[in-house]
Formats: structure tokens, C-alpha cells, sequence
């Protein structure tokens, strides 16, 4: 391989069959010409008629006029002759003209970039070029231009592919694990639209004309949710087109009058009779701002906001703990979902939520709920009679720290239709009517009245106090604390403990095959760089971005603590009695004894959480849990030959550090001064 590599613009050349004549660079290009094979070849590429010279140029597209003066003058300099054919290879950024980038696509075509306003100091407001990357040829390559593609990368960018060549030349077949029949199958609804007072209109106006063309009565809930569905899909998609080409022609309007303005010359008497008439239309262009700004820079980060924990509201929580008892709200869980339970659903929504595969947000079924409400209260209840639900997702992989070749170091973050994730969270709204009876206080995650201040609040209280001096009358004994770690804990869960942890609560059989709907044939397609993936179906784990999906992983969680507490493992705390765990979630700590029965309970751990895994598919990962010793033990040694075994399983140990945090709290772990 040969390659021009510069600090902006860049030729790789991997045909050994292509021969540098002469190459040069500058700011922001690049340039080769090649001597082409004088016979046809095997290879993708071959002579062509009339000459046997081919130019090259890459280009890095810069923000100002003045910086583009220097590559006209290369392209002037060493592609002279418009005989020889040549290929222009750009990352196009601001182009000077828009209408030249406006040309080239339609607002809603597939591969559009997010819109956006660049300000630099003391710089004009430049409008993104929309389409950034392109490829160009000359006219005398066309006919042997065989295929092109693009694909999808992490940024604003795509990565542009063309390839010339003799008829027989056939396109490559698309990766693997890639549909390429839904390569750009990525339309979404710009969220600037809904600050459009015309488009609201014009969605509420739908609402209220929209009549099913079936006969309604033969519809089945399913089917008549599918077809709102649809034509709420195609009618916003002939909306977003109209009104979004208003929005970018204001946009591009904007850059343009601020272009006008800045190169105004005070002194000129013509230019100062303009000026009041270029000032009214930068005032009234000015608006495509708010529409430009109204979708974040980094949008895929919209899809962090998931699981939500919006939940928590100011009432108590009972001071001890309780044995799990059964359901005694039978009739108020059991009741058919109402419209009003939807409209609560939407409510409580986050409105800048990413949307699904089918690119309609929560606003879409807010703005249509007159019609909307009271077909997915229908689909709802027909779910819970046991109905099936195809549900599918999408799915983004963030980078986390680590070798990015590796894909362990990845997150995976997937996102379902904006109507699943409202039936999920009118399931989690009765759920969570019953939680505080259903989970014991000292589980603390996602519970109204219960927050992480309670774990971390008791935690510090029982190490100050079994620390203090003199001894405090309400201490325990010197005692570890156990921190565990789940690998991938909402993840790795089975389904049919999900389902067995709920039957054996009595949950309804409303709610447990409403539940099971979303569940039993959920799929994602992984969003790539070569496009989205097959379906890949859900195996096991709670559904990330399902409102549902806390409260069902802690009662999940219950029965592994609740065993521990049934084999005696933890410490008597005076007035509180056996206190076995701390829990947020997946976050636990469990407190064992430092003496021999503290040995005891440590096997017992052992073997709870081997029960543990292979029931639910949980997996503790050692290197990132720990413990520590709090207090002074009466049996030194037997604390010192628990905190080594403890130790043999790999877990750290942290009575070294003075300080720890714990679900964002510091926890003091050595005594206070006096």
C-alpha cells in the first residue's frame, strides 16, 4: 500500500497496478495523479477511453471563504485538462454557497446529519453542511461507475464508498449479521418540529379527523393500534417534509444574512440604505435558531435517559424489616387499563427521550390522545388476555474506557417504540402502588419514600456507633460488610425467574401476560457501521429502557436476600433487631458477624448465592466487589482468619482507606477525632 497522508486530507492507494505520476498537498487537500493500467485487469479497476491518467484529490472542507481560495487554485494548477478524468473525494463541512449542499438532498432522505448553527468568536454563524461527505467524478468515469454506498459512524460523519469498473464488476454482498434492505431505515421526528405552532396544529388537526378506513368493530386491539400507528408514521413523515423545508431554507437564510451584514461597510452610503432591510430579515430568520438548537449536539446520549428513577416522592417507609407477603391489592391490579392510565403514562414521560425503530417520541401519542388513549388502554388489556406484541429495538453501542477493539468494552444501549415503553410504564404504575408492601425497607431503589440517602445514611450511623468511644449503648458487635457486585445484573437475568419471583408474589395474570408480551419475542438491530444488524432476539435481562424494568429487577433480587435472612446470616442491631442486607438495587451489601459464627454466615453466603446464580443467571464479579471490618472484634483471631478467607475469594479488602463512596455518598470508615 501507498499512501499521501497529510494533517487534514489523505490518499491511500492499495492497487499495486496504479502508478504514481505526481502528487502534492496543502491546507486542507491533497492530490495524486495515477497512470492506469494499460490493459484490462482483473482488478476493480481499468483503462479508460481516451486516456490513461487519472487525478485524485481528497479534501477536508474549510469553515471560511478566504481558506477555499487555495484549493480552486490546485484544482486549477493540476487538473487543467477536464479530459482526464478525476475523483474528488470531501468531507464538504460549511460549504460557502448552501444552496450548493441544499441541492444535493432532501431534508427527510436517508443519511441526513443532525442541522446546526456554528458560532466562532468572531466568525459569522455557519450552517452545517448537511450532507458532509460526498464523492465526485468526472462525467468521463460515470459509465463505468458500477455501485456506491455509505455508512454509518459514530459521528456526524458518513463513510462514502464508490467503485468503477467493467460491467461484470458486481457489488460486494453486505456484511454479515447486516440487512441491507434496512440500511437506512433511520427516520425519526426532528424534535424542533414541535416548537412549529403550524406542525402541532397540523398533528392535532390529524387527531381529530383520524378515522380508522376498516371497519373498527373488525379490528382486533392489536390491529387497530398497528393501523393508528402507521398512518401516524406517514402523515408526520409528510409533515416533517413540508415544514422541514421551510425550517432549512430559514436556516440557510440565516447564514447568508449574517454573511451580508458582517461584510457591510459602515462608510458606504449604499450599503448603510440596505442595511435596515437586511436587519428585518435576520431578526425574522432568526427564528430557525430555536429549531436548529432544539436537538442536542450529541443526540445518542438522549438514549442514556432510560431507567428513570423520577419515582421517588416524600413519604415514609416503615423502620424495619418485614417478611414479603402476599398481594392483598388483587382487585385494584387486576382492573382493565383506562385511557386516563395512558394519559398519566405520557405524562410522566420524558418528553426528549429518544425515540424507537418507528422514529415517533412520546409528544406524537401526548399530541394525539384523544384517539391514541383509548386504543392502547384497548391493546393493553387485550396484551394482558394474552394477545402477542411483536416488540423490536434498537441498539447503540457508547465506548466505554479500554481497548475499543475488545467489545466487552462497550455498552450496549437499546431503545423500543415510544408506545411499548408507555405500556411498560403503565404496568410499573401499578406495580409500584404495592411496592413498599411487596419489598422489605431495607430495599431502597426506585420505591416512593425510599432513596439512596437511607442506605447510605444507615450505614454511616452503624459505623459511627459501633466505632464510638465509649461504647455506645445501641452498637452491635464489630461486623464486615460484604459489597457485592452482579456483572451485567439487569442484563443477565432469566426470564422464567422473572416470571417465577412474580407468580410466586400472586402477581395478576394481567399484569404477568401483559409483562410477558413485551418479553417473549422482543428483538433489537444493533446500529453499526455498516448499518443496522439482523433482529437479535432478548434472551434474558429486563428491558433496558422499560419503565417497568426496576421495581421487576428487585423483586428478582428479594429472594436471594430473603434467603440469607432465613439462614441467620447478618447482625443484631439494638432496637432494630437481624439486619442481613442494605440494598439499592443491584448495589447490596450484606453485614456477616466478625467472630467464628461470622465464618458460619459466610458459608452460608456461599451457598445462597451459588443457588442464587444458577436460578436467576446472576454472576458476582470478585474483582470489583469488597468488604471491610467495622468495630473492634472480641475474638481478634477469629476476625483475622474471616477477613483472610473472605480475601481467598477475591474480594478487597478496604479497612486501609479512610473514606469510601457508596451510591455517590462518602462513607467515613476510621473513627472520627473527638
Amino acid at each position: 500500500m501507498r499512501a499521501l497522508l497529510t494533517k487534514d486530507a489523505s490518499i491511500l492507494i492499495r492497487n499495486p497496478h496504479l502508478i504514481v505520476d505526481t502528487w502534492d498537498f496543502g491546507a486542507h487537500w491533497a492530490y495524486l495523479r495515477v497512470i492506469l493500467p494499460p490493459v484490462p485487469t482483473p482488478l476493480p479497476i481499468g483503462p479508460l477511453p481516451g486516456s490513461s491518467y487519472l487525478g485524485i484529490f481528497s479534501i477536508h472542507g474549510p469553515f471560511t471563504s478566504a481558506a477555499w481560495s487555495p484549493i480552486h487554485t490546485a484544482v486549477e494548477l493540476w487538473h487543467p485538462n477536464t479530459s482526464i478524468p478525476c475523483i474528488f473525494g470531501a468531507d464538504w463541512n460549511s460549504i460557502p454557497d448552501p444552496i450548493l449542499d441544499s441541492s444535493n438532498a432532501r431534508l427527510t432522505d436517508p443519511g441526513w446529519t443532525y442541522l446546526r448553527i456554528t458560532r466562532a468568536n468572531g466568525g459569522p454563524s455557519l450552517t452545517s453542511a448537511r450532507r458532509l461527505d460526498s464523492i465526485l467524478c468526472s462525467a468521463l468515469l460515470l459509465p463505468s461507475l458500477r455501485y456506491s454506498t455509505s455508512v454509518f459512524t459514530s459521528s456526524d460523519h458518513h463513510a462514502v464508498s464508490a467503485t468503477f469498473g467493467p460491467e461484470a464488476c458486481s457489488p460486494p454482498p453486505p456484511p454479515d449479521g447486516t440487512d441491507a434492505s434496512n440500511h437506512n431505515l433511520t427516520w425519526a421526528l426532528h424534535p424542533g418540529l414541535w416548537q412549529s405552532a403550524s406542525f402541532v396544529r397540523a398533528v392535532r388537526t390529524f387527531a381529530s379527523r383520524y378515522t380508522p378506513t376498516h371497519d373498527a368493530g373488525s379490528l382486533s386491539p392489536l390491529e387497530a393500534w398497528k393501523l393508528l400507528s402507521i398512518s401516524a408514521h406517514d402523515h408526520l413523515h409528510r409533515l416533517s417534509v413540508h415544514h422541514g423545508s421551510s425550517q432549512r431554507l430559514l436556516i440557510d437564510d440565516l447564514a447568508s444574512t449574517s454573511a451580508s451584514l458582517i461584510s457591510l461597510d459602515c462608510r458606504s452610503a449604499s450599503d448603510m440604505t440596505n442595511l435596515p432591510a437586511l436587519l428585518s430579515r435576520y431578526r425574522k430568520t432568526l427564528s430557525a435558531l430555536d429549531f436548529a438548537l432544539s436537538l442536542p449536539y450529541a443526540s445518542r446520549l438522549a438514549a442514556a435517559e432510560l431507567r428513570l428513577s423520577s419515582w421517588l416522592s416524600k413519604t415514609s417507609s416503615s423502620p424495619r424489616s418485614t417478611p414479603l407477603p402476599t398481594i392483598v391489592h388483587e382487585d385494584s391490579l387486576s382492573t382493565p387499563f383506562t385511557a386516563d392510565e395512558v394519559s398519566s403514562a405520557l405524562r410522566r414521560a420524558n418528553r426528549r427521550a429518544s425515540s424507537g425503530p418507528d422514529g415517533l417520541p412520546y409528544r406524537v401519542w401526548s399530541e394525539l390522545l384523544p384517539v391514541a388513549g383509548p386504543l392502547l388502554a384497548s391493546l393493553a388489556n387485550a396484551l394482558g388476555a394474552g394477545a402477542s406484541l411483536e416488540v423490536t429495538a434498537r441498539t447503540i453501542l457508547l465506548p466505554k474506557a479500554g481497548d475499543l477493539s475488545n467489545l466487552a468494552n462497550y455498552r450496549p444501549i437499546s431503545i423500543s417504540d415510544s408506545y411499548v415503553r408507555t405500556l411498560a410504564r403503565m404496568l410499573s404504575a401499578r406495580l409500584l402502588t404495592v411496592a413498599s408492601f411487596l419489598l422489605p425497607w431495607n430495599q431502597a431503589a426506585f420505591i416512593p419514600g425510599r432513596r439512596t440517602t437511607l442506605v447510605s445514611g444507615l450505614l454511616q450511623g452503624l459505623i459511627d456507633t459501633t466505632t464510638a468511644t465509649p461504647s455506645h449503648p445501641t452498637a452491635p458487635a464489630a461486623f464486615f460488610v460484604i459489597s457485592l457486585d452482579q456483572r451485567k445484573a439487569y442484563d443477565r437475568v432469566r426470564h422464567e425467574w422473572i416470571f417465577a419471583c412474580l407468580q410466586r408474589l400472586g402477581v395478576p395474570r394481567l399484569l404477568l401476560l401483559l409483562l410477558s408480551a413485551l418479553y417473549s419475542s422482543a428483538s433489537t438491530r444493533v446500529s453499526t457501521a455498516d448499518g443496522m444488524t439482523t433482529a437479535i432476539r432478548f434472551l434474558a435481562g429486563v428491558l433496558q429502557g422499560d419503565p417497568s424494568s426496576c421495581i421487576i429487577y428487585n423483586l428478582t433480587l428479594q429472594p436471594f436476600l430473603d434467603l440469607l435472612r432465613a439462614w441467620g446470616v447478618g447482625i443484631l442491631v439494638p432496637g432494630l433487631g437481624l439486619l442481613t442486607s442494605l440494598a439499592f438495587a443491584d448495589d447490596v451489601l450484606i453485614f456477616i458477624d466478625a467472630s467464628a459464627r461470622g465464618l458460619q454466615q459466610w458459608y452460608a453466603l456461599q451457598s445462597a448465592l451459588d443457588l442464587y446464580e444458577r436460578a436467576s443467571n446472576a454472576q458476582i464479579n470478585t474483582a470489583k466487589s469488597s468488604f471491610w471490618l467495622v468495630g473492634s472484634p472480641a475474638d481478634a483471631n477469629a476476625a483475622s482468619a474471616l477477613a483472610a478467607t473472605i480475601a481467598s475469594y477475591g474480594l478487597a479488602n478496604q479497612n486501609h482507606r479512610a473514606f469510601l463512596t457508596h451510591l455517590g455518598h462518602p462513607i467515613t470508615l476510621w473513627p472520627r477525632p473527638l
